[in-house]
């Protein structure tokens, strides 16, 4: 799996590495539980309390220029973070409304 480290107009430093799920130990069966647009591949782009998507997963991607790997990741789709409720949000309302 290659990653890629490079950096973008802001001065911000970025990771991309390809998500590929027919290698990946998934026991729902590869890449089954994934939208149609998602099962060949992505790209993840990473940095310091962001990541994004990029889907279809572009060819020879790894060999892109800094700037090509920073326009694409400008198209990536950010990724909302999971978020566990809290016990407390789950007990009901003590004032019964």
């Amino acid at each position: 799996m290659a990653v890629r480290n490079f950096g973008a107009p802001d001065g911000s430093e970025w990771n991309v590495w390809e998500v590929v799920p027919e290698e990946m130990t998934d026991p729902r069966g590869s890449g089954s539980h994934l939208p149609q647009e998602m099962v060949d591949g992505w790209l993840c782009f990473a940095t310091d309390g962001e990541k994004r998507r990029l889907y279809p997963r572009p060819p020879m991607w790894h060999e892109e220029t800094d700037e090509q790997l920073w326009r694409l990741c400008e198209t990536a789709v950010p990724v909302v973070p999971r978020t566990e409720k809290s016990a407390a949000d789950e007990l009901p309302d003590s004032t019964g409304v």
